[in-house]
């Protein structure tokens, strides 16, 4: 799956996915190098690479 969505990305010309689960309250950042970050709980959802200066904590976004 990552491999197929890396792929998909660099096809694309996106820089960046990110998909937002509901259900467990997570949302992984996957990108056109194959790698990802995994952001959940009480962490601080951030992109400097893309969005330089945002930072959102995960509570806001969920309301936990």
């Amino acid at each position: 799956m990552q491999y197929l969505l890396s792929c998909a990305i660099q096809r694309s010309g996106a820089l960046r996915v990110w998909i937002v689960d509901l259900e467990t309250r997570m949302i992984v950042i996957h990108k056109a190098d194959g790698t990802n970050t995994l952001f959940g709980g009480t962490d601080r959802l951030e992109d400097p690479e893309i969005l330089p200066g945002f930072a959102l904590d995960m509570q806001k976004i969920f309301g936990t």
